[in-house]
């Protein structure tokens, strides 16, 4: 019994040192259980997912082809061969429907989408030209509109329209026919046409060029205007015997009217060799795409497509199928039509080539020369 009352009494001394000063042993906190903190968000993002997914099953689904051409472009494009206005299928390269005779040599994209502006002599090889509006359907029919038209005095060769849709480019080259006498190809002359107010304004080669540039009417034919992405300043390729094919931008709100008075971008093809045909602007102030003639390329010369930054040559951008010269280049929303001519081609004298998304095609070949093309 002693033994157990020592241990009674030592007991009762350590209670009797607990006073108000000194607090009572604590509890551990209980610690929050985060598992199901955790897995009440989860349950909630689980259950949209599956609400999303029934609805998905449920409702019906559209197919969305894949084009080969961008989703919001039409696959017809329209070229200019034989004084014949052709609707082509880009996906096939062959032509839809019928042609209509008594237009060209030029088309362009038209001011509203769907529609074209297409040249059209009224008094042969002199002028002067009427342009009209031409709406492309959505299956590939040809419906020229009564209005509205404009007109142009002189042969117009090439068309380009603003990317504002408000100015329209054109190059004139006028021929004089004498009986007993071989035709005169007179010297080009490059114009814009306000399409709202119907004013035009005309550049022209100076005095001194003018011989030597109807001596060889047949190197200078086109000189493929096109625009510059400020709707202010025309592109061009000035190919004038004697001299260097230089690519040139023409401000057209600066006073003047010389056509070798104008800012040059390109001088020649540089270390590729060859000749500089025609050329386009790639969207900013330093960058042109030149079409060129003759380049070496893997040691054979080619035409190919060359990229110019700041005047210099930079890289080969693709070689062009085919044969003969190139004959004209033109920009469009949907990619760069080029077209070669040579009656030597075992596919007949004219073909038009397609580079859309990086990727190059032989898009149509025809019988004639491929003298324009717009899409």
């Amino acid at each position: 019994m002693k033994g157990l009352e020592d241990r009674i009494r030592d007991a009762c001394a350590v209670a009797d040192t607990w006073g108000p000063e000194e607090p009572r042993p604590l509890r551990l906190p209980v610690r929050p259980r985060l598992r199901l903190n955790v897995i009440a968000p989860l349950t909630a993002a689980a259950a949209v997912v599956l609400a999303v997914s029934l609805v998905l099953v449920i409702l019906p689904r559209r197919s969305r082809p894949v084009p080969s051409t961008p989703a919001t472009a039409s696959p017809y494009l329209l070229a200019m061969s034989g004084g014949v206005l052709e609707v082509v299928d880009s996906r096939t390269g062959r032509p839809h429907g019928e042609g209509i005779d008594g237009y060209g040599p030029a088309v362009t994209r038209g001011p509203r989408p769907g529609t074209y502006l297409v040249s059209q002599p009224e008094k042969g090889l002199s002028g002067p030209t009427r342009i009209r509006t031409v709406r492309l359907t959505a299956d590939g029919r040809t419906v020229v509109e009564s209005a509205p038209h404009w007109s142009v005095p002189g042969l117009v060769r090439e068309l380009a329209l603003s990317p504002d849709g408000r100015r329209l480019a054109y190059t004139i080259r006028n021929i004089t026919v004498v009986p007993g006498a071989p035709a005169t190809v007179q010297p080009i002359v490059v114009g814009m046409l306000d399409l709202r107010t119907g004013a035009r304004r005309e550049w022209t080669l100076p005095k001194a060029q003018d011989a030597s540039a109807s001596k060889k009417p047949d190197a200078e034919w086109n000189w493929g205007v096109s625009w510059s992405a400020d709707n202010a300043t025309l592109i061009f390729t000035a190919r004038v015997t004697g001299r260097t094919a230089q690519v040139r931008a023409l401000d057209t709100t600066a006073p003047g009217s010389d056509l070798l008075a104008t800012r040059v971008l390109v001088s020649g093809a540089g270390k590729i060799g060859g000749t500089l045909a025609f050329a386009v602007s790639s969207g900013d102030r330093h960058t042109v795409i030149a079409a060129v003639d003759g380049a070496r390329s893997s040691g054979r010369a080619k035409a190919v497509l060359a990229e110019y930054v700041d005047g210099r040559f930079t890289r080969i951008l693709a070689t062009l199928p085919g044969c003969g010269p190139v004959h004209t280049l033109t920009s469009s929303p949907n990619g760069l039509l080029i077209s070669r001519n040579s009656t030597r081609c075992g596919n007949g004298s004219g073909t038009l080539i397609i580079m859309s998304r990086g990727k190059v095609q032989n898009g149509y070949s025809s019988e004639e020369e491929v003298a324009s093309a717009a899409w």
